[in-house]
């Protein structure tokens, strides 16, 4: 959602009466843990109808739950306009992580995975807009996994449980690694320049970036873009 389809959707009356709600819950909860997506079309998502007989009172709040959400629409604090940049560039070395999976729960490196194309989803089960993007993630696993695509997430989750849960519920069935932490304290969102998720890289066999998005429809139409034979 740009600026100006921001400011629309602001001025209606419905969304004027509850910007103190929104604020109210983003002072008390912050961002990471508690589902508001990391851009305002999450951040939409919690907004109430609540209202406050004070105008000039409300419309103060009004102007701070934007502040606040144009803050929190990324890690270090950059705005909307910077939404999507200062991935790694293609051709550069995939920093080498360690993944602790179902399937290896003594960890597995990334580097051992080369030889094939890989795909990191760098998100998080409480985040809207990943919530969004399950659909075309598990649509890209049923056709590519076959096809000698390797698929890993990699969870700024901090509630097992619920990390666990939705991969259930959802059937995320490719190799999950939980970080356990908040992505401010995430070395491999540091090494990955992870500000906003969901973040997908993927990675070419010889284990350098080939293509950096955070829009999953754009990692579809690119894994769409290679011949079949580049993945086995």
């Amino acid at each position: 959602m740009d600026g100006e389809t921001w400011r629309k959707s602001m001025a209606q009356p419905h969304k004027k009466a509850c910007h103190d709600a929104a604020l109210l819950f983003l002072t008390v909860h912050g961002n990471e843990k508690n589902g508001v997506s990391l851009r305002p079309t999450g951040f939409l998502h919690y907004l109430c109808p609540y209202k406050k007989e004070n105008v000039i009172m409300k419309n103060i709040l009004a102007f701070a739950a934007l502040a606040l959400c144009i803050i929190s629409c990324t890690i270090d604090g950059h705005g909307t306009s910077e939404y999507g940049k200062g991935l790694l560039e293609k051709g550069t070395a995939a920093p080498d992580i360690t993944l602790l999976t179902a399937e290896r729960p003594d960890g597995i490196r990334l580097s051992e995975l080369r030889g094939g194309y890989v795909l990191i989803e760098f998100w998080a089960s409480w985040c809207p807009d990943c919530q969004e993007a399950t659909p075309e993630m598990k649509r890209i696993y049923e056709a590519y996994a076959e096809r000698g695509l390797t698929m890993v997430g990699v969870s700024f989750d901090e509630d097992e449980e619920q990390w666990s849960a939705y991969i259930e519920e959802n059937g995320l069935y490719w190799m999950q690694h939980l970080e356990g932490k908040p992505w401010r304290e995430s070395a491999y969102a540091t090494l990955y320049n992870v500000r906003w998720i969901p973040t997908l890289y993927l990675i070419d066999p010889e284990g350098k970036v080939d293509f950096a998005t955070v829009d999953v429809k754009a990692m579809g139409d690119t894994l769409a873009a290679r011949r079949f034979s580049k993945l086995n």
